[in-house]
């Protein structure tokens, strides 16, 4: 949990990235979350990456027991990051449920990580996929 949390603070932290004043994190009837993880479907995903700077989504199954296994961590790294006030939020997207989801950003195992980033100029989020042990972009 520490090491993840460290890895993406660190991944972040670069002063000329960071905007502190647009840490706030988009919360709306259509998003809630699990154990301090934003649950995100089909119809929330798009909106919820535009309006927050940082994302780490977990693609999971629910019948995946690596998945189960890495969940309670998942849930301490985003109650971490959160209390440190952190510009970072975890999220994570059922792909039994939000199939095209999966489809779209290429999910073939779980659980699968990957950070978006939201482009300063564009406003597109850039997706980094976490392999474990770097970041691939």
């Amino acid at each position: 949990t520490n090491r993840l949390v460290c890895e993406l603070t660190n991944y972040v932290n670069y002063p000329q990235q960071l905007h502190k004043n647009s840490f706030d994190v988009l919360i709306t009837s259509e998003v809630f979350r699990e154990e301090g993880v934003y649950v995100l479907t089909q119809e929330n995903f798009d909106d919820f990456l535009a309006n927050n700077e940082y994302v780490l989504v977990q693609f999971h199954a629910p019948w995946c027991s690596d998945c189960q296994a890495f969940a309670p961590e998942y849930a301490k790294a985003a109650k971490i990051l959160a209390n440190e006030g952190s510009p970072i939020v975890l999220a994570k997207v059922d792909c039994v449920v939000e199939t095209s989801l999966a489809k779209k950003y290429g999910i073939k195992s779980y659980p699968t990580l990957k950070f978006f980033k939201r482009d300063p100029t564009s406003h597109l989020p850039i997706i980094v996929t976490y392999t474990g042990r770097v970041f691939l972009g």
